[in-house]
């Protein structure tokens, strides 16, 4: 390998070196003052650097400034990343995900990069990120409801993971957060990451399901209402619908993102051919396929044998994995062969009774003791198991209680998981253990 071979970037027909110039500590008031970071940089280019990454809160918009400088009359040789979220200056409101802030943190960059484009932007998710899948609807009490949420937020959680359908009764998560929006948390929808999806069953009517323009939009909108808000940051279609053609779904996403009613598009539970289908599609609209989400556990490894890891590699698609303890199966709370009274398995549609096999509870315990020797949890350790993807930008996790998202975040706190781990992992991790695939 040398400095100047070329690289395909993600999905697009852009080369770039094997290696990036990293500018976090460049410019006035820096480790690198403006003129030894200007001779660095001038440096990479003439030894066949071809991409410079940068941020608008690296040194407070100094390092953006001396990248500017540094780059003048040689644009045009260089890719340029650069990224918004973090705060910059002493306003607390210059900061996170809105439209209005988004748009100012793009301008404020080129202005200091003294550009008129960008070549990378970039929007960070944080590693774990709360699902309102279950248990957020009106049977669960809501003091309950929204001390998990807030208490996400206070732990550093700004993505939340909602769909039209989500309950019980469909809408009614939508409903909560919009509720929770106007009382508590409304005055950081700059630094939250709402997402929203459509195209899964509502109802018989053919306007409540799929991925036709009117299914999609209309339930955006629907969306929108309940959750009090002029846009959501991610918009999805919930699952594959082969009865309506794939132009006419990924042209009503990419409409979303016009129409300023979103500011990037998902998509859900497609096969890897099918997603890389749409994420041509939606490239060729000028609105490029951010994420892709889909279950991935110990139990279930559908990602890695139907080819979604490999999609998400090479067309530059992050993928937000949700079921990451496979409703349930991965903690501790079937291990002795019971199903508590308000477990999962005894009360849903998507865990029944008869996944408590014997095959499953000693794989399980066998799992469970992998983790006790690391000191930890079989949550923690599955947890920990998901992330070690480098495809997987997020990891969603649902709560019945502020201590259950406490214990489930902690396993962040242990050390990385070692190859003879993984391989006594991949022992008892059978793929479809207890879970339908």
């Amino acid at each position: 390998m040398t400095i100047t071979e070329g690289r395909r970037l993600g999905r697009s027909g852009v080369l770039v070196s094997p290696l990036t110039l990293g500018a976090m500590n460049f410019g006035e008031g820096a480790n690198t003052g403006e003129a030894d970071s200007i001779e660095i940089i001038h440096a990479a280019l003439d030894a066949g650097i071809t991409v410079i990454d940068t941020a608008d809160a690296y040194t407070q918009g100094a390092s953006e400034v001396v990248v500017g400088k540094a780059l003048r009359g040689r644009r045009d040789d260089v890719l340029v990343a650069t990224k918004f979220h973090n705060q910059i200056g002493a306003n607390p409101s210059h900061q996170g995900n809105s439209r209005r802030w988004i748009v100012r943190a793009v301008e404020d960059s080129l202005r200091r990069l003294q550009t008129d484009h960008i070549d990378l932007y970039q929007l960070d998710l944080p590693t774990f990120s709360l699902g309102l899948w279950q248990k957020f609807g009106t049977g669960y009490a809501y003091d309950t409801q929204r001390e998990i949420i807030l208490r996400a937020f206070d732990l550093g959680i700004t993505h939340f993971d909602l769909a039209n359908r989500y309950g019980p009764p469909f809408r009614a998560a939508e409903k909560l957060f919009g509720r929770l929006l106007k009382s508590d948390l409304g005055r950081y929808r700059e630094e939250l990451v709402i997402s929203s999806k459509a195209g899964g069953f509502l109802s018989d009517s053919p306007y409540l399901q799929g991925g036709s323009r009117k299914s999609l939009l209309s339930s955006l909108d629907h969306s929108l209402r309940d959750l009090g808000v002029d846009y959501v940051d991610i918009f999805y279609h919930h699952r594959p619908d082969l009865t309506v053609t794939l132009e006419e779904t990924t042209s009503a996403l990419a409409d979303a993102v016009r129409h300023g009613k979103a500011l990037y598009i998902g998509i859900s539970n497609y096969a890897a051919d099918r997603a890389h289908q749409a994420t041509q599609l939606l490239s060729a609209q000028g609105v490029p396929l951010l994420v892709h989400q889909h279950r991935y556990s110990i139990f279930d490894r559908w990602v890695e044998t139907e080819g979604l890891l490999s999609f998400a590699q090479e067309d530059g698609v992050g993928l937000v994995v949700f079921s990451p303890l496979a409703q349930g199966l991965l903690t501790d709370k079937y291990l002795d062969g019971e199903i508590p009274q308000n477990a999962r398995a005894a009360a849903s549609t998507f865990l029944t009774p008869d996944a408590i096999t014997e095959d499953y509870i000693a794989r399980a315990r066998a799992l469970n003791e992998i983790a006790a020797e690391r000191g930890q949890s079989l949550a923690q350790l599955a947890l920990q198991w998901v992330l070690r993807q480098p495809q997987v930008s997020t990891a969603l996790i649902g709560a019945s209680s502020a201590w259950q998202l406490d214990h489930n975040l902690a396993a962040l706190q242990f050390p990385p998981l070692t190859d003879e781990e993984l391989g006594q992992i991949d022992e008892y991790g059978v793929h479809g253990t207890g879970v339908r695939v």
